[in-house]
């Protein structure tokens, strides 16, 4: 927390009795920071992590945590009566993966982070030997991007770190081109690792404790889909997110394959999370980190469409980043995680334009609540709404401008195919009518909203005045009638958009003018040669909620725009 991070990630422990270590008498690996933390703690920050056991010898180690175990739980048998070593060892993965995420539910823990969907189906020889021996099988249309992407990224990225980029390239654009993306993510260890999750998410585990499934996706087209294959397949399970790993370099030929495929992605991948691997950080000529142009544009648009709700990794070794220098004295650079530069320069992105006005304004925060969580029906008709609901609707931004330019075009065509009822004429001064634009101002002002006023004419020499002349002139106006009748007006934020739209256009009618008589005739009749005409608006607001009621009688006692 000295750095600025918000929770940590920790590997979950094997709980004693079910491992073969504790069966054969072995050691076991006692966690001593959980008596050490309250469990607050444990349930607001810490992100737990479902690793390799610690007793398994780990073969052909690709450095993703709890790999070794996924194969286990995902190899295809075969004949098992004659691969007894591996269903022992299947059996046993089991049980560990549901102790630890057991051990994860007591402890409160919200989210795990699991291992990423297997692209190849590991083999009786994979699990035995420990060779990569892997095969991929295809007998499914499942799909998700078109061919045109597919066929846009002929190079797919690497997806393990260790891996040297040039081989692990190699070694995916042949899987890619010998194989759709749909069968690399259509295989027996993939299916397999389907049916554990969704037993995971449909366990109390999940539904009583609320744990998250993270499954870690590095950020490659054929991961992409295998991840997207298995959330389908899990029947698009709410307890199942995914957190993206960006563990590779993206050049400008692959960007726009990964952007299309990830703008199809954001919006039904339930992403949970991101995480930065220190891999992928380039270092400034000043010794700190930073990314390429490409991973940076990445960054602006995972912020931009999931910035309020997305959680922020950095993992990663720091031994291949000892170019960054400048930190404390005695060696301690980076702060007590060695990540605080990481850190630092990820919140700097965070600010840069148009982030923060994206995710940092009024309605951005209003808004978060709400965010990826179902929402019970509101039933208005039913039931009465709460004073903090009402609030809430009205500080929509659009809304009610839209109704009130709705009412304003209604009037206009209204008067324009004479369908209003003429009430008769009267007469008045200019000073008269300006004091009335200056109530018509008032009423459009009052209700407060974005766009306040719009529409309103101000002519003549006074910025409030519609006309210019002596004050004295006597004009003739002719009044029109129009009942507006708001039904579930609520605290009135229709009532004001209708009184507002009623003044815009008033006002801009009595600012035109027709001589109905020369001014020889109007002097010798006495009578004025202007004619105008004006709104004369009865508004009915119908309310069922005793308490809004109440809230609309209070407006029209203190609010004069509501009174004439």
């Amino acid at each position: 927390r000295n750095d600025g991070f918000e929770y940590c990630v920790t590997e979950l422990p094997v709980p004693p009795g079910i491992s073969s270590a504790s069966a054969n008498g072995g050691a076991e690996v006692v966690r001593t920071d959980v008596t050490r933390l309250e469990s607050k703690w444990w349930s607001t920050s810490v992100v737990g992590m479902v690793a390799d056991p610690p007793h398994w010898d780990i073969v052909d180690d690709d450095g993703q945590p709890g790999n070794e175990l996924l194969r286990a739980l995902t190899t295809n048998p075969g004949n098992v009566s004659k691969n007894k070593a591996v269903g022992t060892k299947k059996d046993e993965a089991e049980k560990i993966l549901w102790g630890v995420m057991e051990w994860a539910s007591h402890m409160n823990i919200p989210a795990v982070i699991l291992p990423s969907v297997p692209l190849t189906e590991f083999t009786v020889k994979n699990i035995i030997n420990g060779s990569r021996n892997e095969k991929t099988m295809a007998d499914s249309d499942e799909d998700i991007f078109d061919d045109s992407e597919r066929n846009s990224f002929s190079s797919p990225l690497a997806t393990q770190s260790h891996i040297g980029p040039s081989d692990e390239n190699n070694r995916s654009a042949a899987l890619f081109q010998g194989h759709s993306t749909t069968s690399l993510g259509n295989n027996f260890s993939a299916k397999e690792y389907t049916r554990l999750l969704s037993a995971l998410s449909t366990s109390a585990i999940c539904t009583s404790s609320h744990v998250q499934l993270w499954v870690r996706v590095p950020l490659t087209l054929q991961h992409l889909q295998a991840y997207q294959l298995l959330l389908s397949r899990c029947d698009h399970s709410s307890h199942i997110g995914c957190m993206l790993y960006v563990c590779n370099s993206l050049d400008a030929a692959s960007l726009p394959a990964i952007v299309r495929a990830l703008h199809n992605f954001l919006g039904g991948g339930n992403v949970k999370a991101v995480s930065w691997d220190t891999s992928v950080f380039l270092i400034n000529k000043k010794g700190y980190p930073t990314l390429s142009k490409s991973h940076q544009f990445v960054f602006q648009l995972l912020f931009g469409r999931l910035g309020r709700t997305l959680r922020v990794l950095v993992e990663g070794n720091m031994d291949q980043n000892t170019a960054i220098n400048g930190g404390d004295a005695g060696g301690s650079s980076g702060g007590n995680t060695k990540r605080l530069y990481y850190l630092q320069y990820l919140r700097h992105l965070r600010s840069r334009t148009p982030l923060p006005s994206i995710l940092d304004s009024e309605e951005a925060t209003i808004e978060t609540p709400y965010l990826d969580h179902l929402q019970s029906p509101l039933q208005p008709l039913g039931d009465h709404l709460e004073y903090q609901t009402y609030e809430t609707f009205e500080k929509d931004p659009v809304k009610y401008l839209r109704y009130g330019e709705a009412v304003a075009l209604a009037l206009e065509d209204a008067i324009a195919e004479d369908r209003l009822r003429y009430l008769g004429s009267t007469t008045t001064t200019v000073e008269q009518l300006n004091t009335m634009n200056r109530l018509a101002k008032l009423a459009a002002e009052s209700g407060g909203y974005v766009g306040e006023g719009a529409g309103l004419l101000n002519v003549g020499e006074d910025e409030n005045d519609i006309t210019v002349g002596n004050d004295e002139e006597i004009v003739e106006v002719d009044i029109h009638e129009v009942t507006i009748m708001v039904v579930g007006a609520g605290r009135g934020p229709l009532v004001r958009e209708a009184i507002a739209a009623v003044s815009r256009v008033s006002a801009s009618w009595m600012k035109d003018y027709r001589y109905d008589l020369s001014p020889e005739e109007a002097l010798k009749e006495n009578r004025p040669s202007k004619r105008r005409k004006a709104i004369y608006a009865k508004v009915i607001a119908i309310e069922k909620n005793p308490s809004a009621v109440l809230y609309l009688k209070s407006f029209k006692a203190g609010d004069p725009s509501w009174n004439g």
